[in-house]
């Protein structure tokens, strides 16, 4: 488990505990230590309490009543249910949110209706939405489907953020942490010995002192590449089995490393062409078709479906522009002898 991870976990199992009101001394002692520790840890704390608040919108707590507090569940709706009580502020996601499930109970007769209702909505709710509701709450930066933005650190250092990003950002007087919690940055570091820079992502971490370097997190492994200066590769998996030492990259090189102690080996690339997307182009070289859909797929706000099941063996070659992504699916398709049509849900 990485760092990101134990501290997400932590912060939901303080949430929860504060909720039933029965901590100690001890453990509240325990829990301000930990909210004290660092700004990462108050962002989890908070971002976990959100998605708890979005869960109350009965009047009623979602707590077992005391003995003497049982009384019968009322046959009709109580009017608190029917009427929001406007808790979030208007235009936030979470006031939507409410809004839309006391639309769901307007159509319901009874109040067993009304509770099941409501009980079904954010079970499917969370399922759907539950890691984009977190990401949100968590994330200090964030782009959405084929945006890309470019900030600067209070340090000078540069961060680019390609499509579908998003990261945390720490720093204290002995380190430089950038959370990658997904998605693709670019970062060009400002020198700091006293401050190594280190981007953390849920496989392993990539350390810096001066240099420039790319870290994507993909569906099952962390690629980096280096453009500038040097990169130490300390993949968490093999750290903890003590199978490998930290992994050194150098300019234009690249590395691959997974989850479950497998890592490619390194091997040296045209860097800047990897990397032709802080240009807003993404280039292929006999690259398969479906490795084509799926990395277009990233910079497309919809989805992208293949409705012929065909195996399409033809390879792609070309550079497109990411502002002008529906043209290059359009090409991308034509090329490989299928039409392309943009549906409301996306291309088929």
């Amino acid at each position: 488990m990485s760092e990101y991870d134990e501290v997400k976990k932590a912060a939901e199992t303080f949430v929860i505990r504060k909720m039933s009101n029965d901590m100690t001394d001890d453990e509240t002692e325990e829990f301000e230590t930990w909210l004290r520790a660092s700004s990462q840890h108050q962002k989890a704390f908070q971002a976990a309490q959100s998605k708890w608040e979005a869960m109350s919108f009965l009047e009623g707590k979602l707590v077992d009543p005391a003995p003497d507090q049982v009384s019968p569940a009322p046959e009709t709706i109580p009017e608190q249910m029917k009427q929001p009580r406007n808790r979030f502020p208007a235009g936030s996601a979470l006031y939507i949110l409410q809004q839309k499930v006391h639309h769901l109970i307007s159509f319901c007769k009874t109040y067993k209706e009304a509770v099941t209702a409501v009980v079904v909505f954010f079970t499917v709710f969370t399922y759907v939405f539950g890691e984009q509701l977190w990401m949100k709450a968590s994330a200090d930066m964030l782009t959405a489907s084929g945006e890309q933005q470019q900030i600067k650190l209070d340090d000078g250092t540069l961060v680019f953020l390609n499509t579908d990003t998003a990261i945390q950002v720490d720093y204290t007087k002995d380190q430089r942490l950038v959370s990658l919690l997904k998605g693709e940055i670019y970062v060009d570091v400002k020198p700091d010995v006293q401050r190594p820079f280190v981007v953390e992502t849920s496989s392993g971490t990539a350390k810096a002192v001066g240099t420039a370097f790319s870290v994507r997190k993909k569906e099952y492994h962390v690629q980096v590449i280096v453009t500038k200066g040097q990169v130490a590769i300390s993949p968490h998996e093999m750290r903890r089995n003590k199978k490998v030492t930290d992994i050194q990259l150098i300019k234009n090189e690249t590395v691959e490393f997974k989850i479950g102690d497998v890592v490619a080996p390194s091997k040296t690339i045209k860097a800047n062409k990897a990397l032709a997307w802080r240009q807003g182009k993404i280039i292929f070289e006999d690259t398969e078709f479906s490795k084509v859909l799926k990395e277009l797929d990233r910079y497309y706000p919809g989805k992208i479906m293949v409705a012929e099941i065909t195996q399409r063996s033809g390879l792609v070659n070309g550079i497109f522009d990411k502002d002008h992504i529906v043209d290059a699916i359009k090409a991308v398709a034509h090329s490989q002898g299928l039409a392309a049509r943009e549906t409301p849900g996306g291309f088929m």
